[in-house]
């Protein structure tokens, strides 16, 4: 099934960002939107906690705010999920 995402420049910037630092720390330098998209909905359907943090900033309604940027101060942490 084909989907479609309402980005706008400066979210489809931040993912493009994210996704290019999640496809270094899983050593896989093609890592597609698509992949990240399916590991992001797996550890949502995993994750408990996480989950109700997700809840409560839909409840707060639309957030503008951005993740950190600079050096050192990335968004993505390696870690065993990066891709299923």
């Amino acid at each position: 099934m084909r989907i479609s995402v309402d980005l706008d420049r400066d979210d489809y910037r931040l993912m493009r960002r994210l996704v290019l630092e999640l496809g270094e720390a899983a050593d896989r330098p093609a890592l597609t939107h698509s992949s990240v998209w399916r590991a992001l909905l797996a550890e949502l359907g995993e994750d408990d906690a996480l989950a109700a943090r997700v809840a409560r900033r839909l409840r707060r309604g639309p957030d503008r705010s951005r993740a950190p940027e600079g050096p050192g101060a990335s968004a993505v942490t390696p870690g065993p999920a990066a891709d299923r």
